[in-house]
């Protein structure tokens, strides 16, 4: 790794230590405390998708117009203060516009670190600068994820709070070292008013990323729901596994490299994720839930890298930021939708298992978007090549 690339993955780290102290609490809180489930539970765990999908666009325009550390910095404070506010939360409502807060700041600071790596990478390490920073947000949410347990046997949900908020501030702390690297995204800047919020040649990538991605909600909303009704007193331990799996894969992708053709993993990791929701559906059990989960893991581990490396590796330098905007803002809303729709499903069914039979078919769907997306992206690049070989 760069040494330039030190602070961003750090700051990458941070973020998301603090959003995984809250995947297995929050829903819990929101269950226990707050005394709402099904599509309520759904919604305010989603409700920062809506913060983040109108901020994502914004955010990819003002690393372009203002420079990636400025908007990351912010994103994490606002993280931050969103998170604090949990504090005085006693009811659904406040909870509801505070997570739209963080989804704001969780969508900046996101898009400014993504381009950030880009922007300091050789092309040739582009595609390994993106491994390391999604292996960074995947050790953040595993270890969040232990460590939200444990703070929350010990001080309860305001520890919870104190840690992830203080969590995201340091993120913002870490972040602030790439003020002094600014120049190198302000080249960029000259084509600005030329240069859409959203990139039109991404969106088929983004496409594929909603139905993956969406089914990923299952983790934050109904695992630790899941885990709660097979009496398990702690989910940590569940997201730990998936949180390993996930890096160790992305570890050996970042060593190696290229693995496979993108089209051939972006299938093999929907089916992956199907399967292992299928089977969290079919058996509940203990056994069933774990295996499950590290099936589905197996699918989640490259699946987002690779879509977002195919969308932003062939955006251009000035397109560059719409490119991270357009796949950010798919995820975000993936899994707020994803949420929200899973919250309906276990409401229809009665229980976890009507939310994990939907998320067993969503990646279902994203196999027949790939396979279409990536023969017209072959289709069409094999016309410019055609083209070219013409004129030339």
């Amino acid at each position: 790794m760069r040494p330039s690339h030190v602070w961003p993955t750090l700051a990458t780290l941070a973020m998301f230590v603090a959003l995984g102290v809250l995947d297995p609490t929050l829903a819990l809180f929101i269950d226990t405390e707050l005394g709402h489930g099904g599509w309520v539970l759904g919604l305010a765990i989603g409700a920062r998708t809506v913060g983040a999908c109108v901020a994502a666009p914004i955010a990819g325009f003002l690393t372009t117009r203002c420079g990636t550390a400025r908007v990351t910095i912010i994103g994490l404070v606002l993280v931050a203060l969103s998170i604090a506010g949990y504090l005085v939360v006693d009811d659904v409502a406040p909870l509801i516009l505070l997570r739209l807060l963080g989804g704001i700041g969780e969508a900046a600071a996101f898009v400014g670190l993504i381009r950030s790596g880009y922007d300091l990478a050789t092309p040739a390490g582009a595609q390994r600068a993106t491994v390391v920073l999604t292996t960074a947000l995947f050790v953040g949410l595993g270890s969040g994820a232990v460590l939200g347990e444990s703070v929350r046997l010990t001080y309860g949900f305001p520890g919870v709070w104190i840690v992830a908020a203080c969590t995201a501030l340091l993120g913002a702390a870490a972040a602030l070292p790439l003020l002094r690297v600014a120049a190198v995204t302000r080249r960029a800047r000259v084509s600005l008013r030329s240069t859409p919020l959203l990139h039109g040649g991404s969106l088929g990538f983004a496409g594929v990323v909603v139905f993956g991605m969406a089914a990923f909600a299952a983790f934050s909303t109904f695992v630790p729901i899941r885990a709660a009704e097979l009496g398990l007193t702690d989910s940590g331990s569940i997201f730990a596994l998936s949180a390993g799996i996930i890096i160790a894969i992305r570890v050996l992708a970042a060593v190696f490299g290229e693995v496979g053709a993108p089209s051939r993993i972006v299938v093999f990791s929907l089916l992956a994720c199907g399967g292992g929701w299928t089977l969290v559906a079919v058996l509940p059990s203990v056994v069933g839930l774990y295996l499950g989960v590290a099936v589905a893991s197996v699918g989640f581990a490259l699946l987002y890298p690779t879509l977002l490396h195919a969308a932003v590796g062939g955006a251009g330098d000035a397109n560059r930021g719409g490119a991270v905007a357009t796949l950010t803002l798919a995820y975000d809303a993936a899994q707020g939708v994803g949420a929200i729709a899973l919250g309906g499903a276990a409401s229809v069914a009665g229980g976890a298992s009507g939310a994990f039979v939907l998320a067993a078919a969503l990646p279902l769907l994203g196999v027949v978007a790939a396979v279409a997306v990536f023969r017209r992206t072959s289709r069409d690049r094999h016309g410019t090549m055609v083209s070219d070989g013409q004129h030339g």
